[in-house]
């Protein structure tokens, strides 16, 4: 589901906890830019706890760079690490928050920011505190573009500070603060991503197939027989092969694709290596695919231990795998009847693609062939 619901653009929560948590941030902040952050702490072991957390949920903590530190060493001479986290150690005034704050958030170096403050007891305390509120409150209540996330942690206290869309989110410890933050950026990037297009496959006789198609419902539906499925793959330029002369013996991709109770139609994933089959957690795609999510498909393909091996055996094979789950993502939503198939990719088979198994609706009775499902084709 985790697959599915990052295609929708659905943010997955564990706990009512981490949802109020991600609400809070999503109403009284920007989304972030990218996933850099900048930790800004007065104490070393929760900066380090904070860069932890921030890597795990998939952020980035990145080294300034050695003009910033330089510009930052001007103005903040006590700061015991101007790298990232900038630590300004335990004695830090009130002014150099204001310093260390306002310069996060006009530089091009970070997309958000994340304050870890412990509070001392020091006579200097109380004053830091209320210049620390004060530059919070300052940027939390800026407008206009390049405005950034500010994320606070601190312990409980008096910490109410106004944003222009709420109050600034205050957490007690990094770790939910960094997955609020994490979420937001996935969202974010989901966001920014262009929608893309589903390829037409203008070579196809589209025609022909929804003839041959109609006529394979008339006769009531369901599995097509070996010589309707050896047509229909010839008519996608695919190879027909039936599950009578399929061994399942040879390494391959396998695509599927079927209904779900939540989500229809699905495709989905596996690698075959024989004995073993090991279906892909992160390859289960709502219907249709559009290009930038093939090649999306195509990179979580190559990153993941399982799959990578077996492609990296055939140079030839990303572009067969390209073209197979866009032309069955594009069949799936040309031809709703089409209630499931199943497609295998040989490994070390140039241009070889199997298409096994394909099951139809049938008619429905008092209606032509096509009544029911419009075809999508623009």
């Amino acid at each position: 589901m985790d697959a599915l619901f990052e295609q929708s653009g659905v943010l997955r929560v564990g706990q009512l906890e981490e949802a109020l948590d991600l609400a809070e941030l999503l109403v009284a902040q920007p989304l972030p830019a990218g996933p850099r952050v900048l930790v800004v702490t007065n104490a070393t072991g929760p900066g380090v706890v904070a860069v932890d957390a921030l890597l795990s949920e998939g952020l980035s903590v990145p080294e300034l760079p050695l003009s910033s530190q330089e510009l930052l060493r001007s103005g903040l001479p006590d700061a015991r690490s101007l790298r990232n986290p900038l630590d300004l150690g335990i004695f830090a005034a009130g002014e150099d928050y204001q310093r260390a704050i306002q310069w996060a958030a006009g530089t091009g170096d970070v997309d958000a920011l994340m304050v870890v403050w412990i509070p001392l007891e020091s006579p200097g305390t109380s004053q830091a505190q209320g210049a620390l509120r004060t530059a919070l409150q300052a940027q939390a209540l800026a407008e206009g573009p390049g405005r950034k996330p500010i994320l606070l942690v601190t312990s409980p206290g008096d910490w109410a500070v106004d944003s222009a869309g709420g109050s600034l989110p205050v957490h007690h410890f990094p770790e939910p603060a960094a997955r609020a933050l994490g979420l937001a950026w996935r969202y974010a990037r989901w966001r920014s991503t262009p929608p893309g297009s589903v390829p037409v496959f203008r070579e196809l006789s589209w025609d022909r197939l929804r003839l041959h198609l109609d006529a394979i419902r008339q006769r009531g539906g369901g599995e097509l027989t070996p010589l309707e499925l050896e047509e229909l793959a010839r008519l996608c330029g695919l190879q027909g092969v039936g599950p009578h002369l399929w061994t399942g013996k040879e390494a391959a991709l396998e695509v599927s694709v079927g209904g779900t109770d939540a989500f229809s139609p699905v495709m989905t994933l596996a690698v075959n290596v024989p004995p073993l089959r090991v279906e892909l957690p992160r390859q289960r795609w709502i219907l249709p695919i559009t290009e930038p999510e093939g090649e999306t498909l195509v990179r979580r393909l190559e990153e993941d231990p399982v799959s990578r091996s077996w492609i990296s055996g055939d140079p030839s094979s990303v572009a067969r795998i390209r073209r197979s789950v866009l032309l069955v993502s594009r069949l799936v939503d040309e031809f709703p009847e089409l209630e499931g198939l199943e497609l295998s990719i040989p490994a070390g088979e140039p241009g070889g693609v199997i298409l096994r198994r394909l099951w139809t609706t049938p008619t429905p009775e008092g209606g032509g062939a096509s009544a029911t499902v419009p075809a999508r084709r623009p």
